[in-house]
């Protein structure tokens, strides 16, 4: 580790000093903007990078059901399940249906700009 006792920080900014005085003036107020730019783009991807994502128990519930059950339970129970499945099949088709319209929107407005 002997190169560590030629590095110092005090003359690292005189160097970076003497950089800064070579340069011509306008240089140095364009640095400005442009550091600032770069430094506000690292800044919104590092706030845009963290979220807490919200926290969904799965939680499966199975019937128990005994194993002397004769087929018109089951054909009963079956015809009870297939109303609920509709139910959640329409509703999930309207959801589909409505975030594709949402699409369709989006893209005949931007075929009406011409992109």
């Amino acid at each position: 580790m002997t190169f560590l006792k030629h590095l110092s920080p005090f003359r690292a900014l005189r160097d970076l000093w003497r950089f800064l005085d070579s340069r011509p003036r306008h240089e140095l107020y364009m640095l400005v903007p442009a550091l600032l730019l770069v430094v506000g783009v690292l800044y919104a991807f590092y706030r845009d990078s963290s979220f807490e994502r919200e926290y969904r128990p799965n939680i499966i519930y199975v019937k128990s059901w005994p194993l002397n059950r004769s087929s018109e339970e089951i054909a009963a129970d079956e015809k009870i399940d297939k109303v609920e499945r509709d139910k959640r099949r329409a509703a999930f088709e309207k959801k589909q249906r409505e975030r594709q319209e949402g699409f369709q929107k989006v893209e005949n407005s931007l075929q009406s700009w011409g992109l």
